[in-house]
Order: structure tokens, then C-alpha cells, then sequence
């Protein structure tokens, strides 16, 4: 380990694990994961999905058979090694069945966000020079024909789902399969326009063999390519290869240091996400998880109590929603005995894990009071599906302190990590050795050090090849030695990682004084009311912020505080409310150095979606887009007077630097 944290950290032994698991993963590809699970683990399950509100699933042989059937297909219409198909589906069986097919025939698959539009779809199918793209119904399947005329490498376009209506962009059409497991369905029947091709139709043609061709791609092909989501201009396509994503498979099973095989997984988010796409499809394969496929986000929540999962990812928001649901839960009970029971198991779980997040001792009282009341919160587990669960990750969005201690409290072991696409994925992660306000430690095999200018490079075997024929813009992200700049400033604190926010994002003020908004909106959005935040400030002579309320938390504080409303977009123009937001941006200040504070803030009335104006499909501001958007709200803010209560100066400045 080197001395200097400020200037490089290494994890210890690193070089020694890296050239292990460098050994442990040679030779392997996806296919030939895939034809060991179908060939060792034939009769075992490795994919589910709901249809006509009946649980399906598909064994290891018959998974294997439908990538066969679906290879021999694509095979016939002059698919092959080096070619490209681009995707656009959501999580679903017929998603593994084409990525899988794909790489089997030595292909590359490049799944994007559905949410893309017909000219985000030109550009991209275009950069890739895809041959063959594969949608999932007939929506998306406009768009590529909006375009086909303009993308002369593309042969051949495939719909999963043809029907009219039902289910074809939103996941619902998943058809049946005869008993061999070797008849995928696409659903309601449905003609489809001249030079496209229906997904049954190929399913008619003979499989290759498995095993035979599982050995035509090689460690060093192509696996995949992640387009970036653009937040500054043109995505990039990073180009992963076979022994990237095999060798961040075999780090992160060294860092969980369990047998996962058999363990349930929930796909729900973009497959387009390295997230999902390193759990669902190759993480599966590797560790032979069970893929539950939801395609439908709304749906998750039930999924859980129907598949229980054991390795589950979810964004702030949608925690905070579990939780709120709990509560709901007990208010409603008819056992005031037992309610009070769960409510205490939550409060004295939450206590204990804040105090031993941040470093505290746990005083005997509470901790005999939680070690009583343990079969309390298993019961409030397995009421949200969360009973199974060894890991349960947060991220995509700053965590409040006390919503993971929440969760922490309930006996689910919660963590932030922290990743790239450029390394397929995780690059520090640490769900058993938490520590509140970092992304934990290096995974195994992994470097870090962190620049003289305060950003963060990695090296490490799952490091991205290049971007896709962008020389220029490779060459300024990884240096001859094999260190990537990941764009991030950060610390290292005795081996753990601490995020300072985008280099490219700091703000200047009119005093001349860098700051990092990720940082500010970090404490931000640990405040009760505040559901999204983006902060201003360049050129100013202190710190703005846009501000999205919560909608269940100002939903509720309205009620406790009898304020009246129709919808919560109303409370983003109450006196009191704002009010309210102003001291709980007061109360950040307090965590916050003296450049860091903010002065001014101005509540919009509507929530941020993803891949909007405002954010990504990833859930990053759009800094500039929201900065053009609000221009008017932006300058009437600064030139307002300050609405955050000034700290006195002898408190002040403890914080101020």
C-alpha cells in the first residue's frame, strides 16, 4: 500500500489477485459459460418471467435450446463473427435469447435505452454500424423504420412482440413454450410491415450446437459496447471485451466470498445499463444466478414477495418507498400490540446501525433491546420480499445517511458502490464492511490512486478496451500504463473511497473558489423534503439550488403539520414549506465548508424523470439542459435576497476552511 493517500493508493496484494484472477478467468468467454451451466446445471433454473399473471421459467437446457434455435436463425440470414445487432428491449427472456445468440455466433450485442428517439436510434445504429437490430414491439419498431433509409449497413430488423396493442413496449408479451422449452412465443399474433421479420418466425429455423460454437468468439472479441449517456455531449461507445466482463465476474465473487449459485437476481432497470447487464446476463452465466426478468418497473414491488431475491439494486427513492410502505403497513394493523412491536424493531434497528455507521458504540441497553427484537425485523423483511436478501445495494443518487442506517437496522446488509461502464461496472464495493459516507473499498485485483488534482484512476483487468473508432477521446482516458481517468475527484481514507463529485462539473464562484456541487448536493439530499437538487453558482458570490420536493415526504410532513392540499406539486408554492426546506438547507450548511453553503434555493413544482431534460436514463443532471431550461427561475433566484439563514460566525467557522 503506498503512504501517500493523497497521491495513489494500491490495494495491498492487488498486483498478486490481479494475476490470479487473470489465471482463474483465462479462456473464458460467455458462451462457454453458457454451455457449461446448460451442460453441468442442465435441469436447474435459470430464467423467470411472468405470463398471463402465472410465473414461467426456463431451465438451463431449455435456455440453451432457444439460444440455439435463435443462433441457427441468424446464422441463415448471414450473421456472424464481428457482426452487430443493437437492442432495444426491456428485461425479458427473449432479451438473454438474442445477446446470447449474438455472442455465440461471435457477435457483438449493443443494447440502448427504449426511451431513445427515432434520431438518437439513426445515430447510434449508424456509430455501431449494426446489421441487425431487434426490438421488442411495434412502438420502438417505428422509430428504426423511421430511419432504416438513412443506415445502409442494416440487413435486418427483428419485433420480439408484433401485437397491435398489449405489452409490445412495455415487456408484457412473453408467448408460450411447447413442452420441449424450445417455442418461444412473441405474444398475440400480429402482421408485421414488409423487411421486417417476426421473432417466431426465426425460432422455426434448426439450432447450431451449443457446445460447438460456444468456442467461436474469444477472450480478446468484443462482448458488448455501452453507449454513455451524453450528459456533456455525444455518447461514447465503450467497447468491453470477453475477459473484462469474466474478470469483473470473478472480483466481485471474490469480494461477496460465497457460493451464489442458484441465487435470484430481479432484472427491472435498462438493459442498457452496465448494472443490469453485467447481473443479468453475465454475472448470471458465471455464478449460475436465477434471472427474474420484470419488465415492467412498477411491477417490482410485487415481483419481491412473489421471487424473493437474494442480490437486489435500487435507487434511493424507491428504498424510501419500501419503507414508507412498511410504515403504512403497520399504521393499518388491528394489533396495536404488535404494531408497536415492528415500529419499535424499526426505530431501535435504525438507532443502533446510525451509531455504528458513524463510529459510535451501541449502549447494552439497545443492543440487548435489538438482539430481542430481531424476529421483528426478519418478519418486516419478508413482508417487502427482502427476507432471502444478501446484499442490498444502493446507488444511481446520494443516499440519506439514516435511510441506509434504516435499512442496515432491518438486518440488510445495504452499501453504496461506485463503477463505470469504462469498468464493467464495480470498481469499489463493500457490502459487509460498510462505512457510512464512502463507496467501500477496492474490489479484488483493482487499483486506484488518486491524482495530484484530486481525480480518480483505475487499473485493472475489467478496464474498457477503447471507445468505439474515438482514438482521441482513449488516448485521454487511459495512459500508457493502463491507468483510466474516471472523470471522478474522490479521497481514500484507510482503503476506503470517498466521492468528491465530477471534475468536469466545478463550480467557480465570483470569489474565485472551486467547488464540487455533487458534494453540496450530497448533503442536500439527505434533507427530509428534498427529492432532487441540482446546484448553481458559477459566477456568483455564493451557492443556488434547484430544488424538486420529495412527494411522499412533503406528502406526509403536510399532513403531520395540517396543511391542506389537492396534489403535492401545490406544496412547492407554500409559505410554510418553503420555509421548512429553508432550515433543512440550513441544517446541510452545518456539514458543509464555507464556499460549499448555500444561500438561495428556489422549489420547482414537478418531479425530474429519467432520461428527460434534467436527468439521464442513469439518473445524472443534465447541468447545461437545466441551467437553459430554468434560466428565468436561475436568475430571478440570485437576484433575490438570501432565503437560507446565514450560520452564526462563531459556528461558522468550526466549519469554514
Amino acid at each position: 500500500m503506498a503512504a501517500d493517500t493523497t497521491t495513489s493508493f494500491e490495494v495491498v496484494g492487488s498486483a498478486d489477485e490481479a494475476a490470479d484472477i487473470r489465471a482463474a478467468v483465462a479462456g473464458l468467454t460467455v458462451p462457454t459459460l453458457l454451455a457449461r451451466q446448460c451442460r453441468s446445471r442442465p435441469d436447474a433454473v435459470s430464467i423467470h418471467w411472468m405470463r398471463d399473471g402465472e410465473w414461467q421459467a426456463w431451465t438451463w437446457r431449455q435456455y440453451g435450446a432457444q439460444v440455439a434455435r435463435m443462433a441457427g436463425a441468424l446464422e441463415r440470414l448471414g450473421f456472424g463473427r464481428g457482426d452487430r445487432a443493437l437492442l432495444m428491449t426491456h428485461p425479458r427472456p427473449e432479451f438473454h435469447v438474442i445477446d446470447s445468440a449474438v455472442l455465440l455466433l461471435g457477435g457483438c450485442p449493443i443494447s440502448i435505452y427504449n426511451s431513445s428517439p427515432a434520431e438518437r436510434v439513426r445515430y447510434l445504429a449508424a456509430h455501431c454500424r449494426a446489421s441487425l437490430v431487434v426490438v421488442e414491439g411495434r412502438g420502438l419498431l417505428a422509430r428504426v423504420l423511421a430511419v432504416r433509409a438513412e443506415l445502409p449497413d442494416l440487413r435486418h430488423v427483428v419485433v420480439i412482440d408484433p401485437a397491435p396493442t398489449g405489452g409490445g413496449d412495455t415487456g408484457g408479451g412473453t408467448g408460450s413454450e411447447a413442452a420441449g422449452g424450445e417455442n418461444l412465443g412473441g405474444g398475440a399474433a400480429g402482421d408485421v410491415p414488409p423487411g421486417v421479420l417476426r421473432w417466431d418466425d426465426l425460432l422455426a429455423a434448426d439450432p447450431v450446437d451449443l457446445e460447438a460454437r460456444a468456442a467461436t468468439a474469444g477472450p480478446d472479441d468484443p462482448c458488448t459496447v455501452i453507449y454513455t449517456s451524453g450528459t456533456t455531449g455525444v455518447p461514447k461507445g465503450v467497447m468491453l471485451d470477453h475477459r473484462a466482463v469474466i474478470w469483473q465476474c470473478e472480483s466481485y465473487l471474490r469480494r461477496l466470498d460465497r457460493d451464489l449459485t442458484g441465487a435470484r437476481w430481479v432484472s427491472y432497470l435498462p438493459v442498457a445499463h452496465i448494472a443490469t447487464r453485467f447481473y443479468a446476463q453475465y454475472f448470471h452465466v458465471y455464478a449460475g444466478l436465477e434471472d427474474i426478468t420484470c419488465p415492467n418497473p412498477a411491477d417490482v414491488e410485487s415481483v419481491l414477495i412473489d421471487r424473493p431475491p437474494h442480490l437486489f439494486f435500487a435507487p434511493p427513492r424507491l428504498w424510501e418507498k419500501y419503507l414508507i410502505s412498511l410504515r403504512e403497513w403497520i399504521g393499518a394493523m388491528d394489533d396495536p400490540a404488535r404494531a408497536t412491536r415492528l415500529t419499535r424493531a424499526m426505530r431501535v434497528g435504525e438507532e443502533a446501525a446510525l451509531l455504528e455507521l458513524t463510529g459510535g458504540d451501541v449502549p447494552p441497553r439497545l443492543a440487548r433491546e435489538r438482539e430481542e427484537l430481531r424476529p421483528a425485523t426478519r418478519e418486516l423483511r419478508a413482508r417487502l420480499g427482502l427476507g432471502d436478501l444478501l446484499t442490498g445495494a444502493i446507488g444511481a443518487a446520494p443516499a440519506n445517511p439514516q435511510l441506509t442506517a434504516a435499512w442496515i437496522g432491518l438486518g440488510v446488509p445495504m452499501f453504496e458502490g461506485y463503477g463505470l461502464s469504462e469498468s464493467t461496472g464495480m470498481l469499489t464495493v463493500d457490502p459487509f464492511a460498510y462505512r457510512l459516507g464512502s463507496v467501500g473499498r477496492p474490489m479484488p485485483g483493482v487499483e486506484l490512486r488518486v491524482a495530484p488534482d484530486g481525480e480518480l484512476h483505475f487499473r485493472a483487468g475489467s478496464a474498457f478496451r477503447s471507445y468505439l473508432d474515438d482514438p482521441e477521446r482513449t488516448a485521454a482516458a487511459v495512459d500508457a500504463e493502463g491507468w483510466v481517468r474516471t472523470g471522478d475527484l474522490a479521497t481514500i481514507d484507510d482503503g476506503y473511497v470517498r466521492l468528491r463529485g465530477r471534475k468536469k462539473e466545478l463550480i467557480i464562484t465570483a470569489g474565485g473558489e472551486n467547488v464540487s456541487p455533487a458534494a453540496v448536493e450530497f448533503a442536500l439530499a439527505a434533507q427530509l423534503l428534498v427529492g432532487q437538487v441540482c446546484v448553481l453558482g458559477d459566477g456568483q458570490p455564493a451557492l443556488g439550488a434547484l430544488v424538486v420536493l420529495d412527494p411522499q415526504a412533503a406528502a406526509v410532513w403536510a399532513g403531520v403539520n395540517g396543511i391542506p392540499f389537492t396534489h403535492v406539486d401545490e406544496l412547492a408554492a407554500d409559505p410554510r414549506v418553503l420555509a421548512e426546506v429553508g432550515r433543512q438547507i440550513a441544517r446541510a450548511n452545518d456539514l458543509l465548508v464555507r464556499q460549499e453553503k448555500v444561500r438561495r434555493f428556489h422549489v420547482l413544482r414537478h418531479e425530474w424523470p429519467l432520461d428527460s431534460d434534467e436527468l439521464t436514463p442513469t439518473a445524472k443532471l443534465r447541468r447545461d439542459q437545466i441551467a437553459a431550461k430554468y434560466q428565468a427561475e436561475i436568475a430571478a433566484m440570485f437576484a433575490a435576497p438570501a432565503n437560507v439563514e446565514v450560520m452564526p460566525r462563531a459556528v461558522a467557522a468550526n466549519h469554514s476552511s
